[in-house]
């Protein structure tokens, strides 16, 4: 029995000490394991819904009706951040009301598997700079297609 405790209690130092340098080490190297920058790498993902993505915009730019219901859940409904939900009627009607949309690029994008659906948040900017952030909810609807069920939207705060 002393011996027992004897060695748990060195293994469980020598444990302690170890985890503590590797913090340390970590910290001095700015986090990154082995002091090499982290590389953005293009999942699978990220380019079956990036496509996706685009092909919204450009079916909201060109107010293109046929191709949003495509791409659109019978279920889907818009949040803002300001409140409120969109239903999906009045969104479509809303594309042909609204001015001409002018988003300039997606960037920042991550897709995540929850379950079947699959969560894509990235950053939005227009013409003017100005951006929004985009959360995303797709669901399989058959072999290969996915539809948009959610979209929660946000304005990003300017920079100083």
């Amino acid at each position: 029995m002393g011996w027992t405790r004897f060695f748990s209690k060195r293994l469980g130092a020598g444990l302690l000490l170890s985890l503590s340098l590797a913090s340390l080490v970590m910290a001095q190297a700015g986090g990154k394991p082995s002091g090499r920058a982290a590389v953005p790498t293009l999942t699978l993902y990220m380019k079956q819904f990036g496509e996706l993505e685009s092909r919204l915009l450009d079916a909201q730019a060109g107010k293109d009706l046929k191709q949003l219901d495509t791409l659109l859940s019978p279920l889907f409904e818009l949040r803002r951040a300001e409140g409120g939900a969109t239903p999906r009627q009045t969104w479509l009607e809303e594309q042909l009301r609204q001015p001409e949309f002018k988003a300039k690029r997606i960037s920042h994008l991550v897709v995540f598997e929850t379950g079947a659906h699959a969560v894509a948040n990235f950053r939005l900017s227009d013409e003017q700079g100005r951006e929004r952030f985009i959360v995303d909810v797709w669901a399989p609807a058959s072999e290969g297609q996915w539809l948009l069920r959610a979209r929660f939207d946000s304005p990003v705060a300017a920079k100083p």
